[in-house]
């Protein structure tokens, strides 16, 4: 009996097992053929691919850059953003009220938006002529996928995309 129970548990354990790591394949092999699939889609050379040793390499040179105004800016906007939907919930009705405060965030998107593109700009200046293609490929991909990071990896995520249409990165091609 003691025998039958253990052999029991032994096979729901490992079929419980390769479940989990079928699942788990089959997430990232998904998600890099995805990936790659749109990073080469994007690029204006179809023939240099993206290859994770190139993403490594730009993740080294953008992680010796300074990030602190970045994300000091960041916390200004998350906090001026909900100083704009306090004002707007005490009066809905009147938009105007919460003006200032619209110029401000407004302001503050435009600083980072800035800081933003002069870390880039830093990143290409120190990358050779083909990695800087990379790069960019990198940078349009991001742009394209950014709307659907954090909705998860479900169905939804499929869905959003072909009904969003194709990526402004795309057509301009």
């Amino acid at each position: 009996m003691k025998k039958t129970l253990f052999i029991g548990i032994f096979v729901f354990s490992l079929a419980l097992n390769l479940a989990v790591a079928a699942t788990l394949g089959w997430h990232i092999w998904k998600e890099r053929s995805v990936t790659g699939a749109t990073m080469i889609a994007l690029s204006d050379k179809p023939e240099a691919p993206v290859n994770p040793e190139d993403i490594r390499g730009i993740r080294r040179i953008m992680a010796q850059q300074d990030r602190t105004g970045l994300l000091e800016i960041r916390s200004k906007l998350a906090e001026k953003n909900l100083e704009v939907l306090e004002l707007i919930a005490k009066n809905p009705q009147d938009l105007n009220s919460a003006e200032p405060k619209i110029k401000e965030l407004v302001a503050l998107k435009e600083q980072m938006e800035r800081q933003a593109l002069s870390r880039i700009s830093r990143t290409m200046a120190v990358l050779p002529e083909e990695k800087r293609q990379v790069f960019l490929t990198v940078l349009k991909n991001r742009a394209c996928l950014m709307p659907r990071m954090g909705m998860g990896m479900g169905k939804g995520h499929r869905q959003w995309r072909e009904n969003m249409g194709m990526c402004p990165a795309q057509q301009s091609q």
